[in-house]
């Protein structure tokens, strides 16, 4: 029987890094407030979830954190299989506590 590739557990169709006008162009599309976007985006950097690069054209970017880099700032050693969840429903607590509704 013939071996087949196994698909990199890692790789996601999100982008490695995003402008950061785009990234806050589409938090606002999503009903975040200005506030609401410095301050989320303020944490992701200081968790090292995000981190300030310089684009092509010296364009300011965000380099999004992979999947297994994220994994391990929340401290866990052997991540599992990538699971995809709708991005509405994956920030809707994140909404809720930035607005100060969470416990």
């Amino acid at each position: 029987m013939k071996k087949t590739k196994r698909p990199n557990k890692t790789k996601t169709d999100l982008p490695e890094i995003i402008p950061v006008q785009e990234f806050k162009d589409s938090l606002k599309a999503l009903g975040f407030t200005g506030e609401e976007i410095e301050r989320s985006a303020q944490s992701a950097l200081n968790l090292g979830l995000m981190s300030l690069v310089v684009g092509r054209g010296g364009v300011p970017c965000y380099r999004v954190a992979t999947p297994d880099e994220a994994a391990k700032i929340a401290g866990c050693d052997q991540p599992g299989d990538p699971v995809e969840v709708p991005l509405d429903e994956f920030i809707s607590d994140w909404k809720q506590e930035l607005r100060g509704g969470g416990a």
